[in-house]
């Protein structure tokens, strides 16, 4: 060692500071090639981090979406896209607002300002989206602000909800017809015994009174039949009967309903008109109650219409195991607003509707399986579409709605 340091004194000045120059580059070099490599794992690691994140987010159950500022969308993961019933590449570069009902298009403006401006970091909220084709879906997002690109964004995820609305609405509903249940089973049964009495000793006024009365005993008579028409309704609604469910054509039925709605269509000039599929098509049903309904259902349209219209009554099979019964009127319609209520306890759009006709239809169709679904269009009509599951041979098995 110390003859290595003398053979190294020996040499001369310049070559010293060259051998001493050159082991600090080498020293240089050999650190720069130490932080490269340490550069390079770090870059793979963030790498494969960001793989990782990405996969996550891409294979993610829920939507996760960045907005910009002008509510442009920067990026969305294929369960967002799914959601909405369309593709990544189409939803990237477009507008946050075409996703947006109308009607909630101010709360998610609201929203998205108040969190780009700062005044909330995060918020979760629902709205209603519009999916590709035009169907409403009820939505959850739950956003966050973010620095993207010098900007401020918004990146969060969003859940499709629009089950778990809908079982709180049946929730809601069930609820609420228990409750009338048991006030409708009180109330009916108080009503319905002086009811009784009323109309017989009417009855009796009318046969031993005089003529010129006669019209104020048959407004009578009627006012008194149609408050027992509601306490028949209240009560079926709080006590369902058993229920005897036998194969019927649904076509026959149909044709006996409408053979007692005529003289009722015939008065306000109103045309019933029959559209059915040949052959025969079973329903498994209480045929009094499924005559109920229809009598509900065309009546209804027979008194939406003002003047001359007409009435279409339609049986279809579809799918291979249901049949459809759908009844289009030409009548004044409903506003679309108000078609979510239909059904509702004491919702009517009649004037002298109790919207109870509706509430035990509704229930009927559920008993058998089946299914209603009401279209309407202000000034132009109302197509009330009646689903039900066929009856099967022996052996089969038929389609629950």
């Amino acid at each position: 060692m110390i003859n290595d340091w003398v053979g190294l004194l020996s040499l001369p000045v310049p070559l010293l500071l060259f051998i001493y120059t050159l082991q600090i580059y080498r020293n240089i070099e050999e650190k720069l090639k130490q932080e490269q490599e340490l550069s390079g794992m770090r870059s793979k690691a963030l790498r494969d981090s960001e793989l990782k994140y990405r996969s996550l987010v891409e294979h993610a159950l829920i939507g996760v979406y960045i907005v910009e500022k002008k509510g442009i969308l920067n990026y969305v993961n294929p369960r967002f896209a799914q959601i909405f019933g369309t593709s990544q590449e189409e939803l990237i570069g477009t507008s946050i607002w075409n996703l947006v009902h109308p009607e909630d298009l101010n709360l998610v403006t609201t929203s998205l300002q108040k969190r780009l401006a700062g005044e909330v970091k995060s918020q979760r909220y629902s709205f209603r989206g519009i999916t590709r084709d035009n169907k409403i879906i009820d939505v959850e997002v739950h956003g966050t602000i973010i620095c993207l690109n010098g900007e401020s964004a918004i990146i969060g995820t969003l859940i499709d909800i629009t089950d778990r609305k809908q079982a709180e609405e049946l929730f809601r509903k069930s609820d609420k017809l228990n409750v009338i249940g048991q006030l409708a089973a009180g109330v009916a049964h108080e009503i319905r015994n002086p009811l009784t009495s009323l109309r017989g000793f009417v009855q009796l006024l009318k046969e031993t009174g005089s003529e010129g009365n006669n019209e104020y005993f048959k407004i009578m008579l009627s006012e008194l039949d149609r408050i027992n028409l509601i306490v028949s309704e209240l009560l079926t609604l709080a006590k369902p009967q058993a229920l005897n469910f036998l194969p019927k054509d649904i076509s026959k039925l149909l044709h006996i309903v409408i053979r007692l709605l005529n003289v009722q269509a015939n008065m306000q000039n109103v045309q019933i008109v029959t559209e059915f599929d040949p052959g025969v098509l079973l329903v498994k049903c209480d045929e009094n109650q499924l005559k109920q309904v229809f009598i509900n259902l065309i009546k209804n349209a027979i008194e939406s219409i003002p003047h001359d219209g007409s009435v279409t009554v339609a049986v279809h099979r579809v799918a291979p195991q249901n049949v459809m019964v759908r009844v289009t009127d030409t009548g004044c319609g409903i506003p679309e607003g108000l078609i979510p209520n239909l059904g509702d306890p004491f919702f009517t759009t009649k004037e002298k509707g109790t919207g109870l006709g509706l509430m035990v239809s509704y229930r009927i169709i559920e008993d058998h399986g089946g299914t209603i679904k009401i279209h309407s269009e202000v000034g132009k009509g109302t197509v009330v579409d009646v689903i039900l599951p066929l009856e099967q041979p022996e052996g089969g098995k038929s389609t629950k709605i």
